[in-house]
């Protein structure tokens, strides 16, 4: 499987806001995509976890380029046929 890979990385400066409570994970993630708002989207759509009730699934901290960082990378470790990786090896297809 093919593709190009954009690193997201949450910014330090918001890494206590509370859209984070939104999702399952706030560390480096690379992402396979066509795009960098692909990247965004599939991050926000895998790593979306329920939050505080009355909250919209768009509210992702993902979508949000203050919170996140979104530039093309190689990952460092072989992807296989996964969508999603994480820096500490999490993967999801």
């Amino acid at each position: 499987m093919t593709g190009t890979f954009f690193r997201l990385d949450p910014s330090e400066d918001f890494a206590e806001h509370s859209i984070w409570q939104r999702s399952k994970v706030r560390e480096t993630c690379w992402v396979r995509a066509s795009t960098a708002n692909d990247a965004r989207l599939i991050a926000s759509i895998k790593l979306n976890s329920a939050g505080p009730a009355g909250h919209s699934p768009s509210e992702s901290p993902w979508l949000n380029g203050l919170l996140v960082t979104c530039n093309q990378d190689v990952p460092p470790l072989d992807f296989g046929n996964r969508s999603l990786m994480t820096v500490s090896g999490e993967t999801y297809l």
